[in-house]
């Protein structure tokens, strides 16, 4: 996969942390895509799971929640 600026993408997995309405939550263990300029993309199921997840755990009112998908 190249990204926007023509490089090649490389897959990480890593924790990101986001802001939901009034709360900071972490999502841990998201896969995603980098190139060597730093940009990042994600697939548009990935995404459509965070914002799943994100929803979840504002609710619990938790802080932390894993991404499993």
């Amino acid at each position: 996969m190249k990204c926007l600026c023509g490089r090649e993408l490389e897959e990480e997995v890593k924790g990101i942390v986001t802001k939901y309405k009034d709360k900071r939550i972490l999502v841990n263990e998201v896969p995603y895509f980098i190139c060597h300029f730093g940009h990042i993309k994600m697939t548009r199921l990935t995404r459509k799971s965070v914002r799943t997840l994100l929803e979840k755990a504002y609710e619990e009112g938790r802080t932390e929640i894993d991404f499993t998908a």
